[in-house]
């Protein structure tokens, strides 16, 4: 993502730079950025959710990213926490 550091880059040429790494390396619509045990889903075909991810990896040295399972008829996401207690 080294376009990121280009100076003089408009919003909309951000985006497309971002089009095209993600068709290069075949990532999906719907990803996950993971730090630490947070995560945020984002959707890389939203240009609002493209340009808050952007923003937040640029302040990063490194990034995970995992894709997000998302199911195209529910615009809900589901998490389940359990927790887990160790009996002696």
């Amino acid at each position: 993502m080294l376009f990121l550091s280009e100076k003089h880059l408009s919003n909309d040429k951000i985006i497309s730079k971002l089009k095209d790494w993600r068709l290069k390396r075949k990532i999906p619509q719907w990803i996950q950025l993971v730090k630490s045990d947070n995560t945020l889903s984002v959707n890389l075909e939203n240009d609002d959710m493209s340009t808050v991810f952007l923003q937040t990896v640029k302040k990063e040295k490194t990034v995970v990213i995992e894709e997000f399972l998302y199911n195209g008829n529910d615009d809900f996401k589901r998490e389940f926490i359990f927790p887990m207690l160790k009996v002696k």
